[in-house]
């Protein structure tokens, strides 16, 4: 019974298939036929009938499942409550840096210097 399924398998998508399904069974620790089996019939369902095809839709979901999750963090990361007072702080730094002329630079390093040394 099971070495008539497997044949039959076998005849209609190829011997590479079938060993694909065993393979990805036997990662999982599941050693029976059924297992094999409803591995086959799930990828059938999806239109799946050769390995380069099971192998492009891997690639995609995973590629897919990258952006996504990449999007989300982005998404997350754009959309953070900041506080007003934070936002104002960080304008009145900027105006501050705006008002420092180079004269009042080249007194601070002088004055700097006079404490280093």
């Amino acid at each position: 019974m099971i070495a008539e399924e497997l044949l039959s398998w076998i005849y209609e998508f190829g011997d590479d298939f079938v060993m694909e399904a065993m393979k990805r069974a036997l990662e999982r620790g599941k050693f029976t036929f059924g297992y094999v089996k409803g591995i086959l019939n799930a990828w059938v369902k999806q239109g799946i009938q050769s390995v380069e095809t099971l192998k492009a839709k891997e690639i995609a979901m995973n590629n897919a499942r990258r952006s996504n999750s990449n999007s989300q963090y982005r998404n997350a990361r754009n959309q953070e409550v900041v506080p007003d007072w934070f936002l104002e702080r960080k304008r009145k730094k900027r105006i501050h840096k705006q008002n420092v002329s180079e004269e009042d630079i080249v007194k601070m390093e002088e004055i700097l210097k006079k404490y280093k040394n």
